[in-house]
């Protein structure tokens, strides 16, 4: 930004900013430093089309938007438009169908399910949800037909990040965390002191848990 407004002070606005029914889809830092410089008039160019669509083909352009950006933008749109092709999605946003299917996780299918998609057997939504599977779960998923696959994926991929959730609390505490837990008389007395503490945040909370391990009944 030090450097875009030391631009603008001396060359001035050297790439006008791009409009789209009163919203800009392309040069929104330029126009924060034009201003905050105290401009009242800035060269645009006013295009037609969806607002939206068009402010992600100008980030796209942007090095700031790698790959997981795009990665996670083509999943959110998957999921609202489940119809859509990587033709129809790559002239959207002027990507290739090549990096599209790339994205929506085509590379990462067992070869059995990349010949149900390229028979337009599943859609390219239904890829998004499948490659978050692992193998395993594909193999499962295609044993059981292609009907629903999509609501099938996504419920397998939901219970294995719960499971791992799960797992990741059921893990062992260090020796060290069990030995000062130990040393308390009353583990009830975690419950007492969060009460004490009315934790309104769940950082408020954790302070609180830890107050009570420590000894410092401070609250």
């Amino acid at each position: 930004m030090c450097l875009l407004r030391d631009s603008i002070v001396k060359n001035g606005l050297l790439v006008p900013l791009t409009i789209c029914s009163s919203v800009i889809v392309d040069g929104y830092r330029r126009w924060l430093i034009c201003k905050g410089l105290g401009w009242t008039d800035v060269p645009c160019f006013s295009v037609e089309g969806d607002p939206d669509q068009l402010r992600i083909v100008a980030q796209t352009r942007s090095t700031e938007f790698g790959r997981t950006d795009k990665r996670s933008f083509v999943g959110r749109y998957l999921v609202e438009h489940r119809d859509a092709t990587a033709g129809q999605i790559a002239h959207t946003f002027q990507w290739s169908p090549i990096e599209v299917e790339d994205l929506a996780g085509v590379p990462y299918l067992i070869p059995e399910l990349k010949v149900a998609y390229d028979g337009k057997r599943i859609t390219l939504s239904d890829v998004w949800h499948i490659s978050k599977v692992r193998d395993v779960g594909q193999i499962q998923l295609l044993a059981d037909g292609t009907d629903e696959i999509f609501e099938r994926a996504e419920a397998m991929h939901r219970e294995t990040r719960s499971a791992r959730r799960r797992s990741m609390v059921s893990r062992p505490r260090g020796k060290g965390y069990n030995a000062l837990v130990a040393e308390r008389d009353n583990p009830k007395e975690a419950g007492l002191c969060l009460l004490k503490a009315k934790a309104q945040t769940p950082m408020d909370g954790w302070k609180a848990c830890m107050d009570w391990v420590l000894g410092n009944n401070s609250q």
